[in-house]
Order: C-alpha cells, then sequence, then structure tokens
C-alpha cells in the first residue's frame, strides 16, 4: 500500500511538472519557455557546482548507520554547506546592491541555494530508508510554486515574464527548505549545534572521497544540457523553447519506467549488494532487467500513439511537425534507461574511477557531436546528438560492467 501510495504521488508529480511546461507555453509564450529551460539547467548545475556530490560518499555511511550516527553525519555535512550558503548570499545581495538590472541573476543564486538545501535533505532521508517523507519533499518542491503559479496568475494582474517564475520558485522553495530543515531537526537527524562547528579531518576526507563523483556529476550536468546551450547560442530562445517542450514529453517515458521500476527497486538493489554475495546480487538484477523490459515496452508504444492525440488536446498542433523529432529523443530515452540499468552495477560495485572516465568520454563526444549537428540543423540536430550520445554512453558502460565481470 506504501509504494503504490509513494508511486501515485511522484506520478502526479511527474504530471503536474509537465503540464507547467504546457501552461508556460501556452500562457506565457515559447520564448520564456526557452529562457525558462536554460535558468532551469543553470541551477541544476549550480546545485551539483556547490555540492560537490558529497551524498553520494555519505550515502554509503548513512544507509549502515545507527540512527544517531545518521544524525551526526548529516550534521556535519551541512557544516559546510552552509558556508557556502552564506559565500552565495554575499555575493548576491553585492550584484543586486550595484546593479538592480541583475536582479534576476540575484534570484537564481538565491534559488540554488534553497533547492540544494531541499535536495541535500532529500538525499539524507533516501540513504535513511525514509521513502515516505522523501516523497513527500519531491512533491512540495515541485508541485507547491506550480500551484501557487496558477493561483497568483489567475487572481493578479501580473507581468508575464521569466522574473515572475522565478520569484514565485525562490518563494516556494526557501519555504520548503525551512521547514524539511524543521522536520530533520525535529525528529533528530539534523542537530544545528553540529552544523555551527566545521569539522575539518572529516570534510577533508569527505571532500577527497567524493572526488570522482564531483567531477563526474559536473561534467555530465554540463554534458547533458549542451543541446540547450547551444540551441541558445545559434538559435533564438523560442527555438531552444520547441526543444525542451517535445524533448519533456519525450523524457515522460524515462520518468514512467524509472517510477514504475527504480523508485521502488532500485534502493533495494544497492542495500542487497552490501549484504548479499555476488550471485544473489545478480540473480536480483536479471530480476530487475526483466521488469525494465516489460515495462519499456509497454511505455514506448504508448508514447508512439499518444503523441497526436495529446496535442490536439492540448491545441498545440504546430508541434504536429516536430513528431519526428519527438520519436527520436523517444529513442534516445529507451537507450537511456538501458545505460541507467547497467550504471547500476557500476554504482553498486563502488568502480567509481570508471564511472568517472566513461563520463568524460561521453562528454567530449556529446560536445563533438552536438557542436557539428546542432548549428547546422537546429532542433532535429539536437534530437541526433541526444541519440548518439545516448548510445555511445550505454555502450561505454555495458563495456565497462562486462569488463569488470560484474554482470
Amino acid at each position: 500500500m506504501i509504494s503504490i501510495i509513494i508511486l501515485s504521488l511522484r506520478l502526479i508529480t511527474a504530471a503536474v511538472r509537465f503540464l507547467l511546461i504546457v501552461y508556460i507555453e501556452k500562457e506565457y509564450s515559447v520564448s520564456v519557455l526557452g529562457e525558462f529551460s536554460i535558468y532551469s539547467s543553470l541551477i541544476t548545475i549550480g546545485s551539483v557546482l556547490i555540492g560537490m556530490e558529497l551524498h553520494y560518499v555519505l550515502s554509503r555511511s548513512i544507509s549502515k548507520a545507527s540512527y544517531a550516527a545518521r544524525a551526526d553525519l548529516i550534521s556535519s555535512e551541512f557544516s559546510l554547506f552552509f558556508r557556502l550558503y552564506l559565500i552565495l548570499l554575499i555575493i548576491s545581495f553585492v550584484i543586486s546592491a550595484y546593479d538592480l538590472n541583475n536582479i534576476t541573476f540575484s534570484l537564481i543564486l538565491i534559488l540554488i541555494i534553497t533547492e540544494h538545501i531541499s535536495l541535500e535533505c532529500l538525499r539524507a532521508v533516501q540513504a535513511a530508508f525514509m521513502p515516505i517523507f522523501s516523497t513527500i519533499i519531491i512533491f512540495s518542491r515541485s508541485v507547491g510554486w506550480y500551484l501557487i503559479l496558477l493561483i497568483i496568475d489567475h487572481y493578479a494582474d501580473t507581468a508575464k515574464s521569466i522574473n515572475h517564475i522565478i520569484v514565485i520558485w525562490t518563494i516556494n522553495s526557501f519555504i520548503v527548505s525551512l521547514v524539511v530543515v524543521w522536520f530533520l531537526k525535529k525528529y533528530g537527524l539534523l542537530k544545528i549545534k553540529r552544523v555551527k562547528k566545521l569539522h575539518k579531518n572529516f570534510i577533508k576526507v569527505l571532500l577527497y572521497r567524493s572526488r570522482p563523483f564531483y567531477l563526474t556529476a559536473l561534467i555530465f550536468s554540463v554534458s547533458q544540457y549542451t543541446d540547450r546551450f547551444l540551441l541558445g547560442i545559434f538559435y533564438a530562445s523560442e527555438e531552444v523553447g520547441k526543444y525542451f517542450f517535445v524533448a519533456s514529453l519525450a523524457s515522460v517515458l524515462n520518468l514512467f519506467v524509472t517510477y514504475a521500476v527504480s523508485v521502488i527497486w532500485g534502493p533495494r538493489v544497492v542495500k542487497y549488494f552490501k549484504i548479499l554475495n555476488k550471485e544473489e546480487f545478480r540473480v536480483i538484477m536479471k530480476k530487475l532487467r526483466f521488469r525494465y523490459a516489460k515495462w519499456m515496452i509497454f511505455g514506448f508504444v504508448c508514447a508512439l500513439i499518444s503523441y497526436f492525440p495529446f496535442i490536439k488536446i492540448i491545441n498545440l498542433e504546430t508541434y504536429n511537425e516536430l513528431y519526428f523529432v519527438y520519436v527520436i529523443l523517444l529513442f534516445g530515452n529507451l537507450i537511456q534507461i538501458t545505460s541507467d540499468y547497467f550504471n547500476m552495477y557500476l554504482y553498486a560495485g563502488q568502480r567509481d574511477w570508471i564511472m568517472f572516465r566513461i563520463v568524460v568520454k561521453n562528454a567530449l563526444l556529446n560536445l563533438l557531436f552536438m557542436s557539428i549537428l546542432v548549428p547546422f540543423y537546429g532542433v532535429m540536430g539536437a534530437a541526433i546528438g541526444f541519440l548518439i550520445s545516448q548510445t555511445t554512453f550505454c555502450m561505454f558502460r555495458v563495456k565497462a560492467v562486462y569488463n569488470e565481470e560484474l554482470l
């Protein structure tokens, strides 16, 4: 029953997230949607930049630690983060004070902080195996500000601009961050006194061990948005908005399969790897493989036949001409799901530097292909580049899994 509730809330979150994209396209403009896409990408990269992927190292310790020890680990992590937040806030206020025209940039910096706080809290409760609360955090981070935006737009006469969207997003993110931190403190998972004290030796060890994760995530996050950034450089924001709309629709397949399989089985697989031998782990992964295959086939067929009816329902027939772009992106998402499945072997097997090398190689190839295709073929070129990138990524991961004899 709990699994059903978790899955339902996450599906609602995913649906509302996509409906927001439709809403911005229809009620604002495709140009604003393109700007929203770029800013969202920058916020994601910014969160990785300040987060340093410490959670990857800590999650392995948190999952095996006692309840009291988990609080110490989480508090020690935030002792570093809060100092970084303070630096970003100072930069934000200085920029706003000297140049009011850069208020959007200042808001972005604040939003990176608040989004990262809630994200790290989310990762902490996931590592502590608290699925219901982690789902509530995901729901609040996404659905909350979407609903606020709809209500304000409906009842207030506000200018429909990207700044308006960023302000609403920032306010909701700030509120959610406060609530989540309060929850962790109330239930003893975050000790404010420990946060005030920086444990230098612990942080040094943590930073050293997180190097492969940090470099991998940073390079990967920049690489996965190369298509949007290049479209923004060579074309107008309208083209970015069109591509973002179709890519978001195609990524529903990825979300569908992820929520149908990985949300429930993914954490179990990593947990099982720590307590079972390799043969038992392989049996579990084989079962998971069939679950992936079943939901991938079902989701892909539904995605293919639902495009035109959906476009008609939302009255955006201009996107009918981008159907082939959508199909290419669907195939790319299928390959991405397969790639992520094989990456679970590498992560559970703690092949951290191998994952890093794979990401670097694929990021360079992705940049090469995107730099050639996007300037000449625009949105279609970005879609083809995405498909090629996911194919090479999957090939690298499969080869590594076989070479390491993890399969």
